[in-house]
């Protein structure tokens, strides 16, 4: 018995850009921001990351059955190369503002006990490297922890 059936192929419609959806994810983004906005006393905002990840999820895998009805395969290097392309070059720029910032604060005299450098250093290769929630798993990391979804 065969557990993958190579004939199958999706009858779904095709998905084309869905407006709700965008609503739905300015609403999470929304609350993302307040939630780090606000003091940490106040209620948790996890629930939008978890709006954000169920969305994205759904997005994610409506294009691959999409490419596999119409090719007949997933090609998951062109997948990772588009993604990459629409995700690195904003989250290289919000690295590059961190350190920039970190670098601004510690010259002007700001020397947080916990914000050290090297703390920042291992926070920004971590996010380039979509590793952030492996290397602080219960942190969320000092400088960057809001990147910790990136991972997942």
């Amino acid at each position: 018995m065969s557990i993958i059936d190579r004939e199958w192929k999706s009858a779904a419609p095709r998905v084309r850009h869905v407006k709700p959806f965008d609503f739905i994810r300015g609403i999470g983004v929304i609350g993302v921001i307040a939630g780090h906005a606000l003091p940490k006393d106040t209620l948790s905002f996890s629930a939008m990351v978890d709006w954000f990840l169920v969305l994205s999820g759904f997005l994610i895998t409506t294009l691959l059955l999409q490419e596999h009805r119409e090719t007949g395969r997933v090609a998951l290097k062109k997948f990772y190369a588009r993604r990459s392309l629409r995700l690195l070059p904003s989250l290289y720029v919000t690295l590059a503002m961190t350190v920039a910032i970190g670098i601004g604060l510690k010259l002007l005299g700001r020397n947080e006990i916990n914000h050290t450098l090297s703390g920042l250093a291992k926070e920004v290769v971590s996010a380039g490297l979509y590793v952030h929630n492996l290397v602080f798993p219960t942190q969320n990391g000092l400088w960057l922890g809001q990147l910790w979804t990136l991972g997942l």
